[in-house]
């Protein structure tokens, strides 16, 4: 059995697919598995998959496709996969073996349902690049200050994402235990299931970057408007309510505030 499943969704970007996959393949010292799992109708990364030639790669092409919605192809990668930890990376981004694989080692060692990692931002335009490092910044920070379960779930709620896809592992028991991506999201799904594997199992700062990822060109959260980022938010947070009750959501609302 795997200890640790990839699961890669992917849509007309074969060239960087193939970047990502060699990225994930070299991650050291644990049993891999990487899932592909392609939205387009025409199914163009079969070629990238067969052409790899490695047999712990399994590409699936989602039927019918999910129309931009990334958070329905990681639910069925997370479905099939075998291994006891869940790895997001997406296909224009490259994961940082070493580290990943050091996560992968301190996740099993906590007994906590998430491990959180960083981003290492890079891009053709250097301002966004340097946006991104500094917006991380702080979040790395903001964690190495709050060790509580409780002001990261609030944060997450409620404030500035901590966290992309890419930048935290998860065990496949808290995925499942949690329910996976809420699909009616269309974007910051990834930072509402990591706020919900927080709160029902804890979290392990890692304190560095497992993810190179890539900024300044086309993508769902860049093409989205301020309208479907608020609704988003909205929808988490109805969630969130229905699931724990107006007091704990209430008191999250009021500890966010008081750490600002």
């Amino acid at each position: 059995m795997p200890d640790l499943s990839i699961i890669i969704p992917t849509f007309r970007r074969e060239a960087l697919l193939l970047e990502a996959l060699q990225s994930a393949l070299a991650v050291p010292g644990l049993a891999l598995e990487v899932l592909v799992i392609d939205d387009s109708p025409e199914g163009g990364a079969q070629a990238v998959v067969q052409a790899l030639g490695d047999p712990r790669v399994q590409y699936l092409q989602q039927q019918p496709p999910s129309g931009g919605r990334p958070a329905v192809l990681r639910n069925l990668g997370a479905q099939i996969a075998r291994g006891r930890l869940l790895y997001f990376l997406d296909d224009d981004d490259h994961a940082l073996p070493e580290a990943l694989a050091e996560a992968c080692r301190r996740l099993d060692g906590a007994g906590c349902g998430v491990a959180i990692g960083l981003p290492r931002p890079f891009g053709a335009v250097s301002t966004r690049v340097e946006e991104e490092r500094v917006y991380f910044d702080a979040a790395a920070r903001f964690l190495a200050r709050h060790g509580s379960r409780w002001a990261v779930t609030a944060r997450l709620l409620f404030g500035h994402a901590l966290v992309v896809c890419s930048t935290f592992v998860l065990r496949r028991d808290a995925f499942l235990a949690t329910g996976g991506f809420l699909t009616d999201m269309a974007v910051y799904e990834d930072i509402d299931l990591c706020m919900r594997v927080v709160r029902h199992a804890g979290f392990l700062n890692l304190g560095q970057a497992i993810v190179a990822r890539r900024v300044g060109g086309p993508s769902l959260i860049s093409q989205s408007t301020q309208a479907q980022m608020l609704e988003a938010y909205r929808l988490s947070q109805a969630h969130y309510r229905r699931q724990r009750g107006p007091m704990e959501f209430l008191a999250l609302k009021v500890l966010n505030r008081c750490m600002a």
